[in-house]
């Protein structure tokens, strides 16, 4: 059987003294998709922040990564999504993907970046600006960029949070496309994650959630 690429064991998570996020258990597979289905008030964004190493405080053994990959620079990848590097809306679609890369470790030149725009069907859009995209545009440019430099996991918090469901579908039908790596990703929704075809882990509710 393959080893998997993620084994998460007891890893919880407090906020303020209390238990946002009781002990989970769960392990991921090379080109496997996942969905964690929870609202953001069980620490679903905490926890993908703790799996890529972005939230102090976790202990090593609950998040444990397939030695061979360990020490790869680009193992988790949260696209335009992370928290700490936001996509700023006065840039173009060409400038966001050279500025986004560059954070990556390796920025793209303008032609490389114009070869990723066509790829991902934005062409046209190249000299938009992030602010003028529509809410499905926004999504799927977000997604697409945690495609660069080749991770190992994709981790999305909520991707299409303000879709209605015709355009989740659009989304998902978009992204798969793109032939992702193993993918994790966040939702209030179970019928989201049959829309991704992906296996479900039902988050459980910790302490913080239960008494409101």
């Amino acid at each position: 059987m393959d080893q998997p690429l993620i084994i998460v064991k007891d890893l919880s998570i407090t906020h303020f003294g209390k238990l946002l996020l009781s002990p989970v258990h769960f392990s991921v597979f090379m080109d496997e998709r996942v969905a964690l289905v929870g609202s953001t008030e069980q620490g679903t964004l905490e926890l993908l922040l703790a799996l890529s190493g972005k939230l102090s405080g976790i202990s090593r053994q609950a998040v444990q990564i397939r030695p061979a990959l360990k020490k790869s620079r680009d193992f988790f990848s949260f696209g335009a999504q992370d928290p700490f590097f936001p996509l700023l809306p006065t840039m173009t679609l060409q400038e966001s993907l050279c500025y986004f890369s560059a954070s990556k470790g390796r920025r793209l030149t303008r032609h490389e970046a114009g070869h990723y725009l066509s790829m991902w069907g934005f062409a046209k859009l190249k000299d938009s600006k992030v602010s003028a995209l529509s809410f499905l545009e926004y999504a799927q440019f977000c997604a697409a960029l945690s495609l660069l430099h080749n991770p190992h996991c994709i981790l999305l918090h909520e991707p299409t949070k303000n879709l209605t469901d015709p355009e989740r579908k659009k989304f998902w039908d978009f992204f798969l496309s793109l032939r992702p790596p193993a993918l994790l990703f966040t939702t209030p929704s179970q019928e989201e994650a049959k829309m991704a075809h992906a296996r479900v882990i039902e988050l459980p509710k910790g302490e913080h959630h239960a008494r409101r």
